[in-house]
């Protein structure tokens, strides 16, 4: 059995268990509140494969649930009109994210993702929320979308400000998840696209990132049945918790 395991995957058998375990409680946690796959994933696989393997594994569990998200909620097209040019400036800014960091390549950059997670998550749970009205949002989409897409580049998570923006336009927690899954959609398959341009992305990693559909798909699906089982109060606060231990997770992971 393990050696068939290593001739399919070209991983070892024990390998492939934690990668197929990790994306099990990374697509739990995706189900619930809608972000975290990427970060929860990334994290825990960097300490056993490596970050390069780790950030080419997510590449198509992410999209495929991000697909998913994107069309489960019945509200696809007044979001798409209302988000188009942040989901645009999103992908492209995500682009040359990727070019930055390859130019920069700072080991810290992702600590100013982890800052902007723990204190929003923090402000949040405190109540202190922000509102954007309608006639704000011609300006503010755009310009959010690009920085959104710049961390994507430099960090590998694309969760802000898109949640704080989302949030602050009055989206319902049902909106508010289809509305991640696009913008998750869109950098993740901007990512993908530009790790390919670098060779990232080889026979042996998309296998495995392929065959861990499975075990992410089973972990969405549960994760979802519980999510639909909360208040929108109860949403919201699961939702910045999981912010705030995002944030400490890229922080571990950074250090």
């Amino acid at each position: 059995m393990s050696e068939a395991v290593q001739s399919a995957f070209g991983f070892a058998p024990g390998a492939v268990a934690v990668v197929f375990a990790t994306f099990l409680l990374a697509g739990f946690v995706k189900g619930v509140v809608g972000v975290g796959l990427p970060t929860v994933a990334v994290g825990l696989l960097t300490a056993t494969i490596g970050l390069q393997p780790a950030m080419s594994l997510i590449v198509v569990p992410a999209t495929a649930t991000n697909i998913w998200q994107a069309l489960y909620g019945g509200q696809l097209v007044p979001l798409l009109r209302r988000l188009w040019s942040y989901l645009a400036l999103a992908g492209v800014c995500t682009w040359v994210g990727v070019v930055l960091l390859v130019w920069s390549d700072h080991p810290l950059l992702p600590l100013i993702l982890a800052a902007t997670l723990l204190i929003y998550g923090a402000l949040s749970l405190m109540r202190l929320e922000v509102t954007i009205p309608p006639q704000r949002e011609g300006v503010l989409s755009p310009a959010l979308g690009s920085l959104n897409g710049l961390l994507m580049g430099l960090t590998g998570s694309g969760t802000m400000p898109g949640v704080f923006y989302f949030n602050a336009i009055g989206l319902d927690r049902n909106a508010l998840v289809q509305a991640m899954g696009l913008l998750f959609l869109t950098v993740t398959v901007a990512l993908g696209l530009s790790l390919g341009e670098r060779g990232a992305l080889d026979m042996r990693v998309a296998t495995l990132s392929l065959a861990s559909l499975v075990p992410t798909f089973a972990g969405v699906f549960v994760g979802q049945s519980l999510r639909h089982r909360l208040s929108e109060r109860a949403f919201r606060t699961a939702l910045y918790w999981a912010l705030i231990l995002l944030g400490v997770a890229i922080i571990f992971r950074t250090l």
